[in-house]
């Protein structure tokens, strides 16, 4: 216990930093400067989803937003940029976790989660009038996580080159960023729903099935990948 705590101690002295993760932070800009080329509409969407979200709101419900090249793109810098952070507060809590093959197991466990959350929301399109608020709520997921990671992906970069105290402050602002983009999803999602006159047995089982089971997954997944100094 003592070791681990000394552990800490000198983590919070030294960098989280790895080489590797520069190509990480490479590849998001260069990601973020193909979007303002050539997706410059794809980005306005993304300023309408903050800023104005009727207009967002009824592209998605006009079935304007779907698989997309422009997401699918993004798709990979998404998970990346969540999966660094979440690597980097794990590196920070438990210092016996480092490596590009951890990351990786990381990156893999949002990969897949997200995947499967996004193909069961687009398999489902086709429920008559529930098609309009699942294409609403997924909109939103997208949207909203991508924007999410990018966001997650500057304070990343600020974490791994930060060795003060301080550091465990950036860390819990990245955990409720993610939590209010949590929260954001799901009371527009439940909106949409209510609005659309879907009965609150099936909002339930959305629910239950796309953000709680999901999350917990997640989570359950995240903290097994765990190392013993």
């Amino acid at each position: 216990m003592e070791k681990t705590e000394h552990a800490i101690k000198l983590r919070e002295l030294s960098y989280l930093y790895e080489p590797w993760m520069l190509w990480i932070f490479i590849s998001a800009m260069a990601l973020l400067a193909i979007y303002r080329i050539q997706f410059p509409n794809y980005l306005q969407i993304g300023r309408w989803n903050l800023g104005h979200y009727r207009i967002a709101k009824q592209l998605f419900a006009e079935g304007e937003f779907s698989l997309r090249i422009d997401w699918l793109i993004g798709f990979p810098v998404m998970t990346a940029g969540i999966s660094l952070f979440l690597f980097l507060a794990q590196k920070f809590f438990n210092p016996c976790i480092e490596g590009f093959v951890n990351y990786l197991m990381v990156f893999g466990i949002v990969s897949v989660v997200f995947l499967l959350k996004m193909l069961a929301i687009s398999g489902t399109h086709t429920f008559g009038t529930r098609a309009v608020a699942l294409r609403i709520y997924f909109g939103n997921t997208i949207i909203l996580t991508q924007l999410t990671s990018f966001i997650l992906m500057a304070l990343s970069l600020i974490i791994a080159l930060s060795y003060d105290a301080d550091l465990r402050i950036y860390i819990w602002i990245g955990f409720g960023i993610l939590a209010l983009n949590y929260l954001i999803r799901l009371i527009r999602g439940t909106i949409a729903a209510f609005q659309e006159r879907i009965s609150l047995n099936y909002i339930i089982l959305y629910l239950c099935t796309l953000e709680i089971l999901p999350l917990a997954v997640l989570v359950k997944a995240w903290m097994s990948v765990q190392t013993t100094c």
